[in-house]
């Protein structure tokens, strides 16, 4: 189903109630069983566990819309929430039997995420192995299928530690985090092999003041972590900054070893740095680089394609105007680089927007453009490009496609720019 955008907007103190009131209940139900089961399966101190503010979901999902309700939470604001499932039936938590753990920004919960324990009474799909981890949904379901988003985002677990000048670690779980922040070490997570592309500016601001910056993800048989941690570690160096690689030591006949079976059994990091290397000296990184190539050629083949679909109709005339070919006036434009004043396809500043903490708010790839800020984006092509930015007064605004009613209007101002003695040419067009 696709995630449509949503008219639902929070004002920050009610959402900032929702995340506290779920955060305070979650705590509030983690008993002595579930810090045993913390430590002896995590290493996690009893500190620790306090200072992350982690947390149980109650089997019983009927106690958090109970909290929710206490706190006078509105129906909408519980169904918003995606902590909860609301429909005609009633209201019920989304998890039962969970381990919770908040993302924290500022001291804060922003986000949450639950693990997996022999307590879930969670509906198991048959022949299939429970879901470990489930995040807070993002998204509010509709009645008739689809979904639209709630507004909720989801931060970089571990953000809070980082320290400038300090050493960053990136690794792959959110216990392997906890522990890493546990013995002193700031650390960030993904919660997964790699971080989504979506925070991709947020990391590079993460790591910007940070000292070294050293990736540490599972090591496994099916080399899953290290590819993503050169994944990660490539993307970070296309920002101008150069991430290390650690291998942690797998015994024989193990599978896997992740940082916290690493530390818990005695391992400093900091031995681990010793041995790092550049992630562009790694045999993968060569690899990866020749995927993304490639996978660039094919992006930029697709949108080559949709410009030519879409200008397919030629040339366009005026009330007894000259004739104007939108394929002609495309092909006769700066290309987005350039618009753009960047040497090539990537990330960069926006010329336009130049407040940005990371340097990495727009992304060129070929002739479209995507603008990152405060959790939305927006985009297009050339044309939409230059109806915002090069046409005074703009067009149209940043987000907004040109209206078929003003799309000659744009043609002509860039014709005008572009292909000097374009009106001098017949209404009928070449012959």
């Amino acid at each position: 189903m696709t995630l449509e955008a949503s008219p639902w907007s929070w004002d920050p103190d009610r959402l900032a109630l929702v995340l506290e009131t779920a955060a305070r209940f979650f705590e509030s139900h983690l008993a002595d069983r579930h810090r045993e089961h913390l430590r002896t399966r995590y290493g996690l101190t009893a500190e620790t566990i306090a200072r992350g503010r982690i947390g149980f979901a109650p089997v019983d999902r009927s106690a958090l819309i109970g909290a929710f309700m206490g706190a006078g939470l509105t129906r909408e604001e519980i169904r918003a929430s995606g902590l909860a499932w609301v429909d005609d039936n009633g209201a019920r938590a989304l998890w039962s039997g969970r381990i919770v753990f908040p993302y924290l920004v500022g001291g804060r919960p922003r986000f949450f995420i639950a693990r997996w324990t022999d307590e879930c009474a969670e509906w198991i799909e048959p022949g299939k192995a429970p879901n470990k981890y489930k995040k807070q949904s993002r998204a509010i379901p509709l009645p008739g299928g689809g979904r639209i988003s709630n507004g909720i985002e989801e931060p970089i677990f571990g953000a809070d530690t980082v320290r400038p000048g300090a050493p960053l670690i990136i690794t792959e779980g959110i216990t392997d985090c906890t522990i890493a922040h546990q013995i002193g070490y700031p650390a960030v997570s993904p919660v997964t092999v790699r971080f989504k592309r979506e925070h991709a500016a947020a990391l590079i601001a993460l790591c910007r003041p940070a000292g070294r910056i050293y990736l540490i993800m599972d090591s496994e048989d099916s080399g899953a972590g290290i590819r993503g941690a050169v994944d990660t570690g490539i993307a970070l160096r296309s920002a101008g900054l150069v991430p290390y690689l650690c291998e942690i030591p797998r015994p024989e006949g193990l599978e896997k070893v992740d940082l916290n079976d690493y530390i818990r059994g005695g391992g400093d990091p900091a031995a681990l740095f010793e041995t790092a290397i550049d992630v562009s000296d790694h045999p993968i990184a060569a690899e990866l680089e020749r995927e993304e190539r490639r996978r660039m050629a094919d992006r930029l083949r697709s949108a080559t394609i949709r410009n030519r679909a879409a200008l397919s109709t030629g040339r366009k005339k005026g009330p007894g105007g000259p004739w104007i070919d939108k394929a002609e006036v495309f092909a006769a434009m700066p290309s987005m680089a350039a618009f753009a004043g960047f040497k090539g396809d990537g990330y960069g500043e926006h010329p336009h927007h130049s407040k940005s903490t990371t340097g990495t708010n727009l992304h060129i790839t070929g002739d479209q453009w995507y603008f990152h800020r405060a959790g939305w984006q927006s985009g297009g092509s050339k044309f939409e490009w230059f109806a915002i930015y090069e046409m005074d007064p703009a067009v149209i605004k940043e987000g907004e496609k040109i209206p078929k009613d003003r799309f000659r209007e744009v043609l002509e101002a860039a014709a005008d720019r572009y292909i000097p003695g374009w009106r001098d040419r017949p209404a009928e067009g070449p012959a």
